[in-house]
């Protein structure tokens, strides 16, 4: 079973409206799904078969991090 990381922001958490449709659409389709920020220095992205850039918005306030971060994270796994 595929895991699979929809990429957010913790500001967009709450206004991203199709996360949660996408999330039970990959679940019925036996995929494991967990809603990630792309910013959670916690998050080990490793272990996810890939990132799927969603609601990260608040990147254009912080280009050069966000840039950094996706070439860093497409290192370990497909984004």
């Amino acid at each position: 079973m595929p895991h699979i990381a929809l990429v957010t922001a913790a500001v967009a958490r709450g206004s991203d409206e199709d996360l949660a449709p996408l999330q039970d659409a990959l679940q019925a389709l036996e995929a494991e799904v967990s809603i990630v920020d792309w910013d959670d220095a916690s998050v080990d992205w490793a272990r996810f078969d890939a990132a799927v850039l969603r609601s990260c918005w608040d990147y254009t306030e912080r280009v050069v991090e966000f840039l950094i971060w996706a070439e860093r994270v497409s290192r370990l796994t497909r984004l």
